[in-house]
C-alpha cells in the first residue's frame, strides 16, 4: 500500500511538473540590426507594427538574444498610465541584478535601435531605446494585450504567476 501512493505520489508530482513548467515560452530579447549592417550580422526578419492600427514593416532582428528567461526576476501586469493613455493592461517584466546589469550595458550601447521582445517567432514589443535604461524594468506597452486575459495568458505562457500592481 505505501509503495502504491508513494508511485501515485511521483506520477501526481510529475503530472504538476508538466502542468508548470513544460509550456514555460522562451522571452528572447534581441537587438535590432540596420539595414547598412544587413549582409554581415545575422538576423531574422520579422512583421512587426507598432499598432493594430498600422500596417506591419520588416523588423530585422539580429538572432543573437541579449537577454531572456533566465535573467528575469518577475512579471507583473498593471493598467497605469497618465491622462489620455491606453487602457490596455501593461506587462512589466522585473530583470534579476545579472539582468539589470545588461539590460543597463545594451541600452547605453544601444541607443538609436529597437529591442525587440521575440516570443513564440513572434515579435510582441520593439520600442527604440532612447535612452539607458537602469531601473530593470521594461514595460511592455503594445496592443498585443488589449484585455486583462490576454496579459494573464502572457505572463503564464513565459512561466510566470500573474500579479497585478496595485494602482
Amino acid at each position: 500500500m505505501k509503495r502504491a501512493l508513494v508511485i501515485s505520489g511521483l506520477v501526481l508530482v510529475y503530472a504538476m511538473t508538466t502542468v508548470c513548467f513544460a509550456k514555460a515560452k522562451q522571452a528572447d530579447f534581441r537587438l535590432t540590426v540596420k539595414a547598412e549592417e544587413a549582409a554581415s550580422v545575422p538576423h531574422d526578419v520579422y512583421k512587426y507594427s507598432i499598432s493594430k492600427n498600422r500596417p506591419a514593416k520588416d523588423l530585422l532582428v539580429n538572432k543573437q538574444t541579449v537577454l531572456s528567461n533566465p535573467d528575469i526576476e518577475k512579471v507583473t501586469i498593471s493598467k497605469k498610465g497618465g491622462p489620455g493613455s491606453r487602457p490596455n493592461a501593461f506587462v512589466n517584466i522585473y530583470f534579476n541584478p545579472a539582468g539589470t546589469a545588461k539590460l543597463e550595458s545594451i541600452t547605453k550601447s544601444g541607443i538609436g535601435r529597437q529591442l525587440a521582445l521575440v516570443v513564440d517567432n513572434k515579435v510582441i514589443d520593439a520600442p527604440m531605446i532612447v535612452m539607458t535604461m537602469k531601473s530593470g524594468r521594461y514595460a511592455v506597452k503594445t496592443d498585443v494585450f488589449d484585455t486583462d486575459d490576454k496579459a494573464v495568458a502572457f505572463v503564464k505562457d513565459l512561466g510566470f504567476k500573474p500579479v497585478f500592481e496595485k494602482e
